[in-house]
């Protein structure tokens, strides 16, 4: 099997990393589930050794490291060509429509949807009690995507929501990098990842005078993630030059940059266990390995990415921006009627949670996506944005 690649020429998208925003967003989605069914063990004994077959859904939050890696990768690769002229006016109208009624209409979902499940619930005789809607404050700083600025807002609304805040941070932020790019050069990717790092080193050595929550709030600003942003842009960089060389990357280079990223992420799922400090190691390392995964994907040879070009995972991440705006209140009320109506509880829950939970928001979040965000779609568009999954809880993502 010859060692070939797509080139980006003949193609309107790369779809492999549809696939890979897909599994991450189902990597996310499970461990929410795993939350919601009270977060138990599913052990089991192979040959003596006892694991726990949920294990791997406990780093389920490393998916927004990989989804930032993605965001700085599909707003860069544009600007990868030398003959490339960033357009400040056309930038800012195609975020906006990407964005914004998607986002809006999830807001209004998200509001809604309680009411409306109460008023079906009584309607069919049985109790339930009306969730409480946000105050004037939650819903202006979310309109404004500033509600990770406060202590109050950051999470008031739905838990993933506060990953749009910062989303939306890179989007201001990145036209001045691309101002950069342009007089500067690779310079002004390493000076932004230099700049995150310094600032989160910073973060990191004031977070025992503060709060965990202060310290997360600072984390999730533009600046204390450009790493995994700037990890997205050097991996898109890396792409482009080697698709576009004359002596195409060898199958032993190839093998050794897909082994060596696998390698990096691997050691920063368990980076938090075995390090202490201010150093973000996991950050760095997980945005390091991200940066190479998709580097690797986007130059593997045909046979190796076959399976993620086709099938329902390219499908999934096209329609992950509308799964991951729903995807938290829609499972949480399908695992509650799970709980109360069904009597499940413990593995069971989170099981039925994978499958018929999963189930659920896939339809709901087919028909939102065909409602707020397909009318909305720029035909111009080369790739989806990647859209950022994010977990409630700051220490884990931090």
């Amino acid at each position: 099997m010859p060692f070939e690649t797509l080139k980006p020429s003949t193609q309107l998208r790369f779809i492999e990393l549809d696939s890979v925003r897909a599994l991450a967003a189902l990597w996310v989605f499970a461990y929410h589930v795993w939350q919601f069914g009270g977060s138990p063990l599913l052990p089991v004994s192979v040959a003596g050794f006892s694991f726990d077959l949920f294990a791997p859904i406990h780093h389920g939050p490393a998916g927004v490291d990989v989804f930032m890696v993605l965001s700085g990768f599909c707003l860069f690769w544009p600007l990868t060509k030398k003959s490339a002229v960033f357009d400040w006016k056309d930038y800012t109208i195609k975020r906006a429509r990407r964005i914004l009624p998607a986002y809006y209409g999830a807001m209004a979902y998200a509001i809604l949807a309680p009411i409306l499940l109460v008023f079906i619930v009584r309607l069919a005789g049985w109790q339930a009690n009306i969730q409480p809607i946000p105050s004037p404050r939650q819903i202006l700083t979310h309109l404004l995507f500033i509600h990770t600025l406060f202590r109050d807002t950051w999470d008031g609304i739905t838990g993933a929501f506060w990953s749009m805040g910062l989303e939306a941070q890179f989007y201001v932020a990145f036209p001045f990098l691309a101002w950069a790019w342009k007089r500067i050069g690779i310079r002004a990717i390493a000076y932004a990842a230099l700049a995150s790092l310094v600032f989160r080193i910073g973060v990191g050595l004031l977070a025992s005078e503060g709060s965990s929550i202060d310290s997360f709030l600072l984390s999730i600003t533009f600046l204390g993630r450009w790493m995994q942003f700037a990890a997205g842009m050097a991996a898109a960089l890396w792409v482009r030059h080697n698709l576009n060389s004359i002596v195409p990357i060898s199958p032993l280079q190839w093998c050794g940059l897909a082994a060596s990223s696998i390698l990096f992420g691997v050691i920063g799922l368990v980076a938090p266990s075995i390090t202490h400090g201010p150093v973000p190691l996991r950050d760095i390392l997980l945005a390091t390995g991200s940066a190479g995964l998709l580097a690797s994907l986007c130059t593997a040879p045909k046979w190796v990415k076959s399976p993620l070009l086709h099938g329902p995972l390219p499908f999934l991440g096209r329609i992950s921006y509308s799964f991951f705006l729903i995807h938290q209140p829609t499972s949480w009320y399908a695992m509650e009627f799970f709980r109360k109506k069904l009597s499940f509880s413990g593995a069971p829950l989170v099981l039925l949670g994978y499958t018929a939970g999963f189930v659920i928001t896939a339809i709901c979040s087919t028909a939102f996506y065909h409602i707020f965000e397909r009318p909305f779609l720029s035909s111009s568009n080369k790739t989806a944005p990647p859209i950022p999954v994010s977990n409630r809880q700051p220490q884990t993502v931090a």
